[in-house]
Parts: C-alpha cells; sequence; structure tokens
C-alpha cells in the first residue's frame, strides 16, 4: 500500500510539472539537472496524457515486463513495483517518442537488465536510474553496445539518459547517434565501467573483427559517439576502459565537463572515421569542449593524453581506398586535472597525437594539434565546477544508486 501510494505520488507530480505550459521549458525534466535536450517534456512531449504503465515482475517479456513497457506505443511513463535481475533474450527496442523510464520508484537494490541491452531510436526519452549489465556468454550472441541511442536516428533528439550505469560489456558501453541530423542529448551523473576484454576475437588485415563483426580482441571499450550534435556529457564516471572515454568523430559536437576518467590508458578523442554518413562526402568540422574533469592515468607514463587526435583528415583514403571523409575538429581543453597512478610519473600533454599502426600512416598522422582559445560548443547557464569539486561531487552523485554504491566507482 506505501509503494502504491509512493508510485501515485510520482506519477502526480510529473502531471503537475509538465501540465503547467509556462513551465514546461523553464524547469529540466531532471530538476537540478543542466544539458542539451533537458527541455523535453519526456512523456508529456506529444501533447497528450501518457498512460503508466507499471512492471510488476522480472520476466523477459509478457504483461507487466519492462519489454512490454518499453516497446508500448503510447506515450508512456515506466514505474517499477519490483526489483532485481532481469534476464533478457534479445535487446529491447524503444521506438516510439514520449517515455519516461523512472528507475528510481524500484525498491532497493533497483534493477539490473542482463545479457543484452536498451536501443533507444526515437524522440524526447527520459530513463532513469537502471543497471545494465550485459556481461559475456559464449552461448549467446551477446556483445552488443549496453545503451544505443539514436542508431540509426535521422529523427532523434531531445534525450536524456540520467543517473545509469552500464557496465560488462564486450563491445562498448554506450554507441550514440549515427546521423548528423542525431541533436540534443545529455548523459546526466552517470557511470561508464568495466568493458570486458574480448576472449574470441580475431585480427585481420581489414581492420577488427570478432564474433560481432566490431571491438578488437583487448576492446575493454567504454562510448563512442558517432556524429550526434549538441551532446553533452556532465558529472559522469568512466572507469576502467582501455579507451574510448570517450571516443568520438566526423561533425559529433560534444561539451564534455566534470566527469572522472579512472584508471585509463587512453582518454577522449576524436578520430575523422567515426561519422556515421557515406564517406565520400564532406563533414562540418566537429566540436570538442573539455573542461574541469579528471583524468587518472593507470600507467607511468602515457603518450595519448586526455584528448587524443589520431589521425588527420585524408589518412583513410590511404588506408581504405575509396572513401575520402574530410573531417576536422576544433577542440578547446582547459581546467583538466591529470593524476598519475605511479608516484613520480610524468603525466601526458593535454593534447595529444597518436594511431594505432603509425607505420601505416603514410604521413597522415597527427604530429600536434591546436588547442582552441574558445570553446567550439558551449553550454549556456552550466554552473562549471572546478576539477576539485567535480572529482567530489561526481564520485558522491553519480550512477544508478549512488546511496547504495558508498564512494565505489561502480554500482
Amino acid at each position: 500500500m506505501i509503494k502504491k501510494k509512493v508510485l501515485s505520488g510520482f506519477v502526480l507530480s510529473l502531471t503537475l510539472l509538465f501540465s503547467l505550459p509556462s513551465l514546461a521549458f523553464a524547469i529540466p525534466v531532471v530538476p537540478g539537472a543542466y544539458g542539451f535536450g533537458m527541455e523535453t517534456r519526456a512523456a508529456y512531449a506529444c501533447g497528450v496524457d501518457p498512460v503508466v504503465l507499471r512492471v510488476r515482475n522480472l520476466n523477459d517479456s509478457g504483461p507487466d515486463s519492462l519489454r512490454a513497457a518499453l516497446e508500448d506505443g503510447r506515450p508512456r511513463v515506466v514505474v517499477f513495483e519490483i526489483s532485481g535481475t532481469i534476464n533478457l533474450s534479445d535487446d529491447i527496442h524503444i521506438n516510439s517518442p514520449c517515455i519516461t523510464v523512472a528507475g528510481q520508484t524500484a525498491p532497493s537494490p533497483g534493477i539490473l537488465i542482463k545479457n543484452y541491452g536498451l536501443w533507444v531510436n526515437t524522440h524526447d526519452a527520459l530513463i532513469q536510474h537502471l543497471r545494465i549489465r550485459p556481461g559475456w556468454d559464449p552461448n549467446m550472441q551477446n556483445c552488443n553496445v549496453g545503451m544505443i541511442v539514436g542508431y540509426p536516428g535521422p529523427n532523434d533528439y531531445n534525450i536524456v539518459l540520467d543517473h545509469m550505469s552500464v557496465s560488462w560489456t564486450a563491445g562498448k558501453t554506450y554507441a550514440i547517434g549515427d546521423y548528423s541530423t542525431f541533436r540534443d542529448m545529455t548523459i546526466w551523473r552517470s557511470i561508464s565501467a568495466e568493458g570486458l576484454f574480448q576472449p574470441y576475437g580475431t585480427w585481420n588485415n581489414d581492420g577488427q573483427s570478432d564474433k560481432c563483426g566490431s571491438s578488437a580482441v583487448s576492446a575493454a571499450y567504454g562510448m563512442l559517439n558517432l556524429a550526434p550534435k549538441n551532446l553533452s556529457i556532465i558529472q559522469s564516471i568512466f572507469k576502467d576502459h582501455a579507451e574510448r572515454n570517450p571516443a568520438s568523430g566526423g561533425a559529433t559536437s560534444v561539451f564534455f565537463a566534470n566527469n572522472i576518467i579512472h584508471d585509463l590508458r587512453q582518454g577522449t578523442y576524436w578520430t575523422p572515421d567515426y561519422v556515421g554518413q557515406p564517406p565520400t562526402q564532406s563533414y562540418e568540422p566537429g566540436a570538442l569542449t573539455v573542461l574541469n574533469n579528471v583524468y587518472r592515468f593507470d600507467q607511468s607514463s602515457n603518450d595519448y593524453g586526455p584528448v587524443t587526435v589520431l589521425a588527420k583528415p585524408g589518412f583513410w583514403e590511404d588506408y581504405y581506398p575509396g572513401t575520402n571523409p574530410t573531417a576536422t575538429v576544433n577542440i578547446h581543453l582547459s581546467g583538466n586535472r591529470k593524476d598519475m597512478k605511479i608516484s613520480g610519473a610524468t603525466p601526458p600533454p593535454d593534447l595529444a597525437s597518436w594511431f594505432w599502426n603509425p607505420g601505416a600512416c603514410g604521413g597522415y598522422c597527427v604530429s600536434s594539434f591546436p588547442n582552441s582559445n574558445t570553446r567550439p560548443i558551449d553550454l549556456p547557464g552550466y554552473p562549471l565546477l572546478s576539477a576539485d569539486e567535480a572529482y567530489t561531487t561526481t564520485l558522491a552523485n553519480a550512477g544508478a544508486r549512488p546511496a547504495d554504491r558508498g564512494m565505489e566507482m561502480v554500482d
């Protein structure tokens, strides 16, 4: 009875908040949060009252299941009357717009999604307080991404991921966008952690190949951004990824501020090949603004730096004949803190350059790259924390259930 009253109160508060037109764009969909797309009304954005769908069991599918609620075609608020692990037999696809998924309504310890992940291919979506851990099982094709957002996505926008925890993926934790028309998204106080080193991959002359046709043998990848416009990643944690902390490419525009990147070997990077468009056309410049983050390096020396430019335009035409991406990027870094795990180690430069096979670059590898004096993408109104403040605040508040995990970086 108490739980039902709490859920009813939660839904009523949403109704009052978003049924007032004068407040609809004055209050972010997550109170106290900042970022692109935060003006969405989520479940209330379609102009009709949403249905309230209650998840009452941990079944993979069927009535009152998570899959049934997320794949429903109506504007909807999804709440939970149960907690525990949901073992999926396949990915769940969110293809219909105007949805609020309120994982915080689940009793402790909350909801954990296992074996597969979520695909979000729509607009006006708010997804909160869920754990996703696909894991690896040699008996199933489950080396997918924990969350795929905006793929194929030409009409996707206003998407907010709030207090999400995605880990144990054999591909990538998050993959964001695949068209330049995908826009306005925020990842707020979330966790990307512990990408898996794949035991079954192979390496060939054409690049990366494995059971799933993507990541390399020693992937342990984090987040990949494929040309989204106006993506903000704020007060979040990236932990124990070999690389892609995150990776961005082509015309991607990312505001990356007040995050913790822990035990990294390669930090935030940009490359012209992740463009999500036919490789023969021209692209507008990418934009990366990287402010007041904390990078904690796991080695005594590191050539990658907090931001790494992998190759200048022209490389891919030589290495992959028939392609000619002309993408370039404007990057601004300032206020970032670099911590070395080993005492006395020399911190790397802020803006470095590297490529995984320098001998194949044909003269196109970047030896230096300018740091822009101005921010190529900005988030007006965001009260930027110092790197020291960000470390304390982000560590205390990120993830699906930050009060339950204490000071650990994975929950």
